[in-house]
């Protein structure tokens, strides 16, 4: 009973002393909390000064009866490594990313959700590799252009959106 007692006195102890500071560092050892200066405080993380050309975009001819396009475009990212998370057009009811690939000796067609634009690289969409499928397209004209309309991610989270103009290229072409 008493080896008892003295081991709960002794972890008693060592706790009073924990829970009062004891084992403190004292004021003048402990490091200073880090304050950003000013200029650093109101600096951003990402330059802001990204920006990205489209050139070539198309759309595809469908095969008749087909609502489904495939659509295309180069993209070129300046200041800074950037994604294309969303598409759109007025003549479709939606767009997706899609890329193609080989697996098993098969070529395999999968949906995603983005397309990386690393910094001053040409991003080549269209068939054959990471390219945009148009879903819904109805009275296509194959002497127009269409508006595409891309959005483009920055590493901060915020977003451009680019709009350009897409031929039709006949089916074959």
């Amino acid at each position: 009973m008493n080896r008892h007692l003295s081991v709960t006195t002794a972890v008693g102890a060592l706790f009073l002393i924990a829970a009062c500071g004891g084992t403190e560092t004292p004021p003048e050892a402990a490091a200073p909390a880090a304050t950003p200066s000013p200029a650093e405080a109101e600096a951003p993380a990402e330059s802001t000064d990204i920006s990205v050309s489209a050139t070539g975009a198309f759309i595809q001819e469908p095969p008749a009866g087909r609502d489904v396009l495939l659509a295309g475009v180069t993209l070129t990212a300046s200041g800074g490594d950037v994604k294309v998370v969303a598409a759109e057009s007025p003549i479709a009811t939606r767009v997706e990313f899609h890329s193609m690939g080989m697996a098993d000796g098969m070529m395999t067609m999968e949906q995603v959700d983005a397309i990386d634009l690393p910094d001053g690289e040409d991003v080549v969409i269209e068939g054959g590799g990471n390219h945009m499928m148009l879903f819904g397209v109805s009275d296509l004209d194959l002497d127009a252009t269409y508006p595409l309309t891309l959005t483009v991610e920055k590493a901060d989270g915020s977003t451009l959106v680019i709009e350009t103009q897409a031929d039709v290229r006949p089916l074959g072409g």
